[in-house]
């Protein structure tokens, strides 16, 4: 399974070798899921947002290139959707960059 997090220490969650490991991997699934049905919707928004600022902005100012900014809100929704699902690093990790 893949790293959950890109610093000098690995997060992986493909292998518990307790009892306790696997009940907290399967409590953590079971509850990832459930936030995701809960807020499933955000994820939308948040997609749609650059691209409509980009592309209303474009036919508020009557923009001769619209290609441009399709590319730039597409690419805005892009980057935000990948900034809200990346994986997060451990605590340790933000606690040794203050």
């Amino acid at each position: 399974m893949k790293a959950r997090c890109a610093d000098d220490e690995l997060v992986l969650m493909s292998r518990s070798t307790h009892d306790a490991g696997r009940f907290a991997l399967a409590r953590y699934r079971q509850r990832h899921r459930a936030w995701l049905r809960r807020v499933w919707w955000i994820f939308a928004l948040v997609a749609i947002a650059p691209l409509a600022a980009a592309v209303g902005v474009g036919w508020l100012l009557n923009a001769g290139d619209m290609q441009f900014l399709w590319g730039a809100g597409l690419g805005g929704s892009a980057t935000a959707l990948m900034m809200l699902t990346g994986p997060t690093c451990s605590y340790r990790a933000v606690a040794a960059w203050r």
